[in-house]
């Protein structure tokens, strides 16, 4: 699941858009899975790459990829917290 920063402030036509843009999906393809013309899907992408300042669909897609890197080094280390914590319970037999 794409996490999408709220300042960025996205329609929900433009997360589908970039859901589709992380898939590799062409505009062709864009196009016929949200029921709209390739020039719609070509605008949709415009305002995307001017509210995220990147320059084109793989900056966007790196972009992406690098806030779901970081929210996965923040749920692995809450995790890792966990086990830490849930090991130390057992060595205490505090349950």
């Amino acid at each position: 699941m794409i996490r999408f920063p709220e300042k960025l402030h996205l329609t929900v036509t433009e997360k589908l858009v970039i859901s589709q843009v992380m898939t590799g999906a062409d505009y062709k393809a864009m196009a016929g899975i949200l029921a709209v013309s390739e020039k719609t899907v070509r605008t949709h992408i415009t305002n995307i790459l001017d509210k995220t300042g990147m320059g084109n669909s793989r900056e966007l897609m790196a972009y992406f990829h690098k806030i779901e890197i970081e929210a996965l080094r923040t749920r692995c280390a809450q995790l890792t917290a966990r086990i830490k914590q849930l090991g130390q319970m057992l060595e205490g037999d505090t349950f």
